[in-house]
């Protein structure tokens, strides 16, 4: 499954290097989210409330031709809780789209969707074990 995923980030890094040559343009967009959680720790007892703050900023490359278009977006969001500030964690999110027309009718597309979480230390001390998952990478390829 790796050597997929490998492959896939070559021949997008290709498709980007191609793309700029070419001139193409990036945009940058930002989110700033507020929510509240009544349960942060998905516990059933003990139960943590927190308001939660999310900041967003990501960046898009985006390249069309006659019969190819390309997209890549690059998103960087923090979360930030206000009474639970060990639970601050980071998430970093690559997606990478490339879509190319035979014909009217037909059209292939490829894309590949990663994230990676970064979950808060301090969830051990609210779930009591020692062995807790700290990281959680996902990986999605289309075609």
């Amino acid at each position: 499954m790796r050597r997929i995923g490998l492959v896939f980030l070559l021949f997008f890094s290709f498709k980007m290097v191609q793309a700029l040559a070419e001139g193409d343009h990036f945009d940058v967009r930002g989110r700033l989210r507020t929510t509240y959680d009544d349960n942060v720790t998905f516990a059933h007892t003990n139960k943590l409330s927190d308001v939660v703050q999310t900041v967003l900023v990501g960046l898009d490359f985006k390249a069309d031709t006659n019969r190819n278009r390309f997209l890549a977006q690059l998103d960087l969001s923090r979360n930030f809780y206000f009474e639970n500030k060990s639970f601050d964690n980071t998430t970093v999110g690559l997606r990478l789209t490339d879509g190319f027309e035979f014909s009217d009718r037909l059209r292939l597309i490829m894309s590949d969707d990663y994230q990676r979480s970064e979950d808060p230390r301090s969830f051990d001390d609210q779930f009591g074990r020692s062995s807790g998952r700290y990281r959680t990478d996902r990986n999605q390829i289309n075609l």
